[in-house]
């Protein structure tokens, strides 16, 4: 007659040729340490004389068996013994060791673990609104143009002209002990604009004015270079231009402006003289002009201002 604990070597015997320990090997191991234990309860009751014990150990072999042995392998399913006795109760109600001392957030009063950050409240409503202050002193603007405060604005500069459009100055030269006065090298300019300033002259006569088209070796003096236009459209032959009228060694001052100065067509000039207008008939454009006395003689004062644009 087999014994309970030939029955548990069996069920371990069965347990190793399941596949159990290749499928999950922490279930093999508790279920193989779990028939170690009631083999050796097994063991202890039978020298034991209590049927308790019995029934008790065959309950626990009832439990296992359904997850181990279906008979589906080929093996005669266990039978179950009795019911082995009531274990001891376990030790319980023990407390565990006491957590680390753990530090809060850093409170508002720079301690630790004491207030926590605070929250936001609500916003308020919109208190009354103020009166108006006062009204202020009356003050006044800027000083305008016409030497009263509070009136024209400050003036806006306009948009800068065109290049070309401002008069340069090309040189200014005195006057002294010279018969003829020759500027050069006017190639570059559109307008020649010649002013002649407190002239005085050695013989009394007008001051005259003539062009070139070889910057300075030649001047123009053929009558007909030069006409002068009346109000009727009539123009007369002149080998040179006048600057001003009557006859004088005393100071004067006189200009001519000379326009389309370096174009390839006739050139327009006007002047202070009695006939202020003048045709160049020539259409070669112009480079150098002479300033002289119409008597001869040297001018011996003053100064001659050449501008060009």
């Amino acid at each position: 007659m087999a014994t309970r604990s030939d029955s548990l070597d069996q069920l371990l015997a069965r347990l190793n040729i399941s596949q159990t320990t290749s499928r999950d090997t922490a279930l093999y191991e508790v279920i193989k340490e779990l028939i170690k234990r009631l083999k050796e309860i097994s063991i202890a009751v039978g020298s034991s004389s209590g049927g308790s014990s019995i029934t008790n150990l065959t309950e626990i072999q009832q439990f296992i068996n359904p997850f181990i042995d279906s008979g589906d392998d080929g093996l005669a399913p266990l039978v179950p013994g009795q019911t082995g006795p009531v274990g001891a109760d376990g030790i319980s109600n023990i407390p565990g060791p006491a957590g680390p001392i753990t530090v809060g957030p850093m409170g508002l009063d720079g301690e630790d673990g004491l207030p926590g950050y605070p929250i936001p409240g609500n916003q308020g409503i919109q208190g009354i609104q103020g009166i108006d202050g006062p009204q202020g002193p009356i003050t006044l603007g800027p000083m305008g143009l016409n030497g009263e405060d509070g009136m024209d604005g400050f003036p806006i500069p306009g948009p800068s002209g065109r290049d070309g459009d401002s008069w340069t100055l090309i040189e200014a030269r005195p006057c002294s002990a010279t018969a003829n006065e020759d500027f050069i090298n006017l190639s570059a300019y559109n307008e020649i604009f010649v002013f002649a300033v407190f002239i005085t002259k050695a013989i009394s006569g007008t001051l005259l004015l003539r062009v070139s088209t070889d910057n300075g070796a030649t001047f123009l003096t053929t009558s007909g270079d030069y006409q002068s236009l009346a109000n009727t459209g009539v123009g007369t032959n002149l080998t040179n231009m006048i600057m001003h009228s009557t006859n004088a060694t005393a100071v004067r001052t006189c200009y001519t402006e000379i326009k389309n100065f370096n174009g390839s067509s006739p050139h327009y000039a006007q002047s202070l003289s009695a006939t202020s207008d003048y045709i160049i008939p020539t259409t070669t454009p112009l480079n150098a002009i002479r300033v002289f006395g119409s008597a001869g003689g040297n001018l011996t004062g003053g100064t001659i201002y050449v501008f060009g644009r």
